[in-house]
């Protein structure tokens, strides 16, 4: 429950971030787009319903997967603090950066988005992530 509390409170984030910056980027759909590995790829373009589920559920996936290593890391390290939250949050914004970066690298046909702005809201979405999963783990 964590992993799925924290992966909605960064997709919240990142939502509001590009609101912001008057971009039209969606994760999830960009994600839906880019799983179907079509050239080229337009962030506009509407995800068929399949690939969007797809990528719902690959979105969701890994936030679990950071929220099992969550409870690995909070334990070795002690009990969960807020301060330990935002270091693995770190930690994880760094992988998810390079995760994104070796998807657009690879894929035939990325979607044109503007990368740094891009990267660097998915990376501090991560600590997001993590606070809100120290949130709801100490809450409840």
């Amino acid at each position: 429950m964590a992993g799925i509390a924290g992966t909605a409170g960064m997709s919240l984030f990142t939502s509001l971030v590009f609101q912001a910056a008057n971009r039209p980027y969606r994760v999830v759909k960009i994600l839906g787009n880019m799983l179907q590995f079509r050239n080229p790829t337009f962030i506009l373009q509407k995800v068929p319903t399949k690939f969007y589920q797809l990528a719902i559920v690959v979105h969701y996936t890994i936030g679990i997967v950071f929220a099992i290593g969550y409870h690995y890391f909070v334990h070795a390290n002690g009990n969960a603090t807020l301060s330990a939250s935002i270091i693995y949050g770190a930690i994880i914004g760094v992988i998810a950066i390079v995760g994104w970066w070796l998807f657009f690298k690879i894929h035939p046909g990325p979607p044109e988005v503007h990368r740094p702005l891009y990267l660097a809201t998915i990376g501090l979405g991560h600590i997001i992530l993590a606070s809100v999963m120290f949130l709801f783990l100490t809450i409840i």
